[in-house]
């Protein structure tokens, strides 16, 4: 795998009211932007990766809980 040594923007397919949202990946950190704005929101992969993995946990636990009220089968 190649390691990240210079910030590297793609322009993805998600929209945000309308417009394209831009990523640029940089060796230490991740920002994203919308196309044709300067507004940057800025996150460091571990940040993100510990948000991924509670989101993935909050899932998880809804579904048990689902699963206890509907009772045994």
């Amino acid at each position: 795998m190649t390691a990240i040594t210079k910030p590297i923007p793609r322009k993805t397919a998600s929209l945000y009211r309308g417009r394209p949202l831009v990523v640029t990946e940089h060796p230490r950190h991740l920002e994203v932007r919308e196309l044709r704005r300067r507004d940057v929101v800025s996150v460091d992969y571990i940040t993100l990766y510990e948000f991924g993995m509670k989101l993935r946990w909050r899932r998880n636990h809804a579904e048990q809980q689902a699963q206890k009220r509907r009772g045994p089968k």
